[in-house]
């Protein structure tokens, strides 16, 4: 075979690979299914390459989920507004729609606050902040509980609501002083 025959034979197994690629990646169902190109087992959906397989190879991802998530907590040390300290909770949208007026409920050494987000679109994250209301010797010996839960609005429904919750609680810090 000389360079010429074998650089041809090069091309159409590329652009046959191509459309297999192409036309792999835009179904929607998954699964296993046999391609009729290849005659072989092939993955009918690539799904999960941080998020989204399909996000990864600039198309767009699947429409219509709607996944808001308490992605962590931390205490924040006081200073002149807060004189015990602040509750941080950072707010983070999975999915792939835009998430409208979500609201967060946060109980941290007292009452509960909720505050509202307003818009947070895919793959976004936000803070929102929580002034602790009671003094550290209040909760010295159990610790200080934060319980922070995020709740869509207009009827969606969460795609995993498993991550909506998180609860913390944080130890007391250890005494400094020697005897």
């Amino acid at each position: 075979m000389d360079p010429f025959q074998g650089g041809i034979i090069a091309i159409v197994h590329f652009e046959k690979m191509q459309r297999f690629i192409n036309q792999r990646a835009t179904q929607r169902d998954t699964g296993l299914g046999v391609n009729d190109d290849f005659r072989c087992a092939t993955l009918q959906h690539w799904k999960r390459f941080d998020g989204n397989f399909s996000k990864s190879r600039g198309q767009t991802a699947r429409p219509g989920i709607y996944d808001a998530a308490v992605a962590s907590t931390r205490l924040l040390a006081p200073d002149a507004g807060n004189p015990y300290g602040q509750a941080e909770i950072l707010i983070q949208n999975r999915g792939t729609e835009t998430l409208i007026n979500t609201a967060v409920q946060v109980s941290a050494g007292g009452g509960v606050v909720t505050t509202n987000i307003t818009a947070l679109a895919p793959n976004a994250v936000t803070t929102v902040r929580v002034p602790i209301s009671q003094a550290p010797d209040t909760y010295a010996t159990s610790g200080l509980t934060v319980d922070a839960r995020v709740v869509l609005s207009g009827g969606v429904k969460d795609a995993k609501p498993s991550n909506n919750t998180r609860v913390e609680t944080y130890a007391p810090a250890a005494s400094t002083t020697t005897p």
